[in-house]
């Protein structure tokens, strides 16, 4: 430096544009200035360098270093040992670039040894302590770098406080004392650290290692057992049940939910705080026009540090946000909707708990039955015996019969007694199937009294497109994806209906959760969302549930999105994955579900009506009563036959 003051001098001299007076003056500052930092820098000195090498070299394989970058001020040989990989730089040619591919290179553990006088190790401190803030959060020196500073200053510790983000920063401080028993100078030297205490930030001595039974890492870097040291993050967030909630208190916005516990944890091990924006318009995140928006341009455009909100893994989003993995909840898309009440055909309730269909074949069945029970019971029209009578004598006897078996249906008895084998059999036949109808009704009607008003259903995507339901979602985020852009007919179908009828209604597309669920909750409206989110409503509301078909068969991860390349995700992936083993994320899933009605509503608790399917078998039993009947029949006439004598 004091080589080239005069030509430092002679050209501040021809290039000023000062005149007399003030010229001499600003002359005299800037020899000034320059005759101070030379004599200083002469006075600093050189490190001996053969005497720190070791004590370095023992440090780091203390601290089990397996990388560092050494930023010197002369090209000269590397402190360090070869067993080390090293990155060394001269510090005339460390700029931002530098810095940048050293923290790429190296991170999550960003170790730098510094070996420069006095002015040169202030700069260059300065400069990394302030590059978090113009990286636009794509580094974090603050938190993953461990400085080691190599000089002769003593009143560098006080300078270093200059520095108001970097967290773990160790000084070594090499001194020139005289040797009582030698004319040669020998070199002892002290090591400090930067301590975050209540009272301030300061640099304190390095304990002995003898004396403390912290680790190496905590001993020379004391802060690493604070974590992020009480950092302020932003965070970005929207509301949607489970996940997020949102209260006003005296003007102060409060969220809370599924994932602002996970993130309260996050926070108290890692011991940052934060603050709670939202996205101006409101919206997930979708690409339009080139650009994100909501959320996800958030983060793209580094406005914010996380997104805390039911995000969903999306390709697209991946290419410019990085998620929290493991994720904390696997999701579908559906869509709930207000069950309507059947207002009709009350007059006939009595009637409901059976198919209409099964009433006419068990009445079928009855009087066939009755028919072959009369010809089996009344032989004459196979003998043609006079004892037939006349045409009135046989429709009094069918009616007799017929009354009896009417009879049996509601008393399951039968006054007559049959007079051969295969009219017991039909008559048992019969018995059993009435048993089976009476008891199935009677189950079925009990539970329709138990239950209340029926209600009318939608069970397929092409149902809810065919009735006069409307559809609403977001016009952002997943859902508005996967239905705009899916190839299936029915989604194709459920996707125009909507653009149709958002041409008169605008609140179809609309960003406001409860505004769509108060539309639901007066019928006649459906929305899309998540199943999650759609059961905490239906625990509260035994009318509102899903239709028979999800939107999307496959599940949807969600978590956290942070920017893109953040030093967040390798802290919180770690932390995350272990509340997921441990079974805290259930227990908090669980905590943020349990509705007021305990679970129990959204379950059909009705009985339904009894179709043939239900009955087949019965049926059957009853057909095979008719062919051993039958069978009766054919071996008393071959009987009667044989023995040529009367049946009776």
């Amino acid at each position: 430096m004091c080589t080239s003051l005069l030509s430092d001098l002679h050209t501040f001299y021809r290039m000023s544009s000062y005149q007399g007076l003030w010229r001499q003056v600003f002359l005299l500052g800037f020899i000034f200035n320059n005759v101070f930092h030379c004599v200083t820098s002469s006075q600093e000195g050189r490190l001996n360098r053969s005497c720190l090498s070791s004590y370095v070299n023992n440090l780091i394989d203390e601290l089990k270093w397996t990388s560092v970058a050494v930023i010197q001020e002369h090209n000269e040989e590397s402190l360090l040992l070869n067993t080390t990989k090293q990155l060394v730089y001269n510090i005339h040619d460390v700029n931002s670039n530098s810095l940048k591919d050293i923290y790429t290179i190296m991170f999550p553990a960003v170790n730098v040894i510094m070996a420069l006088n006095k002015t040169l190790t202030q700069q260059l401190l300065m400069k990394i302590d302030n590059f978090d803030s113009h990286s636009n959060r794509t580094t974090n020196f603050q938190h993953h770098s461990y400085l080691i500073i190599l000089t002769k200053s003593q009143s560098l510790l006080h300078d270093a406080l200059m520095i108001r983000h970097l967290e773990n920063v160790a000084v070594i401080i090499q001194d020139d004392v005289s040797c009582p028993n030698s004319p040669n100078t020998c070199k002892e030297t002290h090591m400090y650290t930067l301590h975050n205490a209540r009272g301030g930030r300061e640099f304190v001595p390095v304990s002995d290692r003898r004396a403390t039974r912290a680790t190496p890492l905590a001993r020379f870097y004391p802060n690493t057992q604070y974590g992020y040291n009480n950092r302020r993050l932003l965070v970005t967030t929207l509301a949607a049940p489970v996940y997020v909630y949102k209260r006003i208190t005296n003007g102060t916005a409060e969220y809370t939910g599924y994932v602002f516990d996970i993130l309260d944890i996050l926070s108290a091990k890692l011991n940052f705080s934060y603050d709670v924006t939202q996205p101006a318009d409101k919206k997930w995140g979708v690409l339009e026009n080139g650009q994100w928006n909501g959320m996800v341009g958030q983060l793209s455009r580094r406005e914010v540090d996380i997104a805390s909100a039911d995000i969903s893994v999306h390709h697209g989003r991946s290419q410019v946000v990085d998620y929290i993995y493991p994720s904390f909840k696997s999701d579908r898309l559906d869509i709930i909707y207000r069950k309507r009440t059947d207002s009709t055909g009350h007059l006939f309730f009595v009637a409901k708990p059976i198919h209409p269909g099964v009433y006419l074949i068990y009445v079928g069945v009855i009087v066939g039955l009755l028919m072959l029970f009369f010809l089996v019971e009344h032989h004459c029209f196979i003998e043609n015996e006079p004892m037939c009578g006349s045409t009135q004598a046989v429709c009094r006897q069918v009616a007799e019969i017929a009354w009896e078996f009417v009879g049996s249906v509601f008393r399951q008895g039968f006054q007559t007694q049959p007079r051969r084998n295969a009219s017991r059999i039909l008559l048992a036949s019969s018995w059993l199937l009435t048993i089976v109808i009476t008891t199935i009704y009677s189950a079925n009607l009990m539970a329709a009294l138990t239950a209340g008003t029926e209600t009318v259903r939608i069970s397929s995507i092409n149902d809810l497109v065919d009735s006069n339901y409307s559809t609403g979602m977001f016009v952002s985020g997943t859902p508005y994806d996967v239905l705009r852009s899916s190839e299936k007919p029915v989604l194709r179908r459920l996707y125009d209906k909507m653009l149709r009828l958002s041409k008169q209604d605008a609140g179809i597309f609309s960003s406001d959760e409860d505004s769509h669920m108060a539309r639901v909750m007066k019928g006649e409206h459906s929305f899309l969302i998540y199943k999650s989110s759609a059961e905490v409503y239906m625990a509260n509301d035994c009318l509102l549930g899903l239709i028979g078909e999800p939107v999307s068969s496959e599940y949807e991860e969600i978590t956290f999105g942070v920017v893109k390349g953040s030093s967040l995700k390798s802290d919180f992936d770690g932390i995350i994955y272990s509340l997921k083993e441990s079974g805290m994320l259930n227990a908090l899933w669980k905590k943020w579900t349990t509705g007021s009605n305990n679970g129990q509503c959204g379950v059909d608790r009705r009985g339904k009506p009894i179709t043939l399917r239900e009955i087949e078998g019965v049926l059957l039993v009853a057909g095979g009563g008719l062919g051993l009947s039958l069978l009766a029949i054919l071996v008393e006439l071959c009987a009667r036959h044989l023995r040529r004598a009367p049946l009776f």
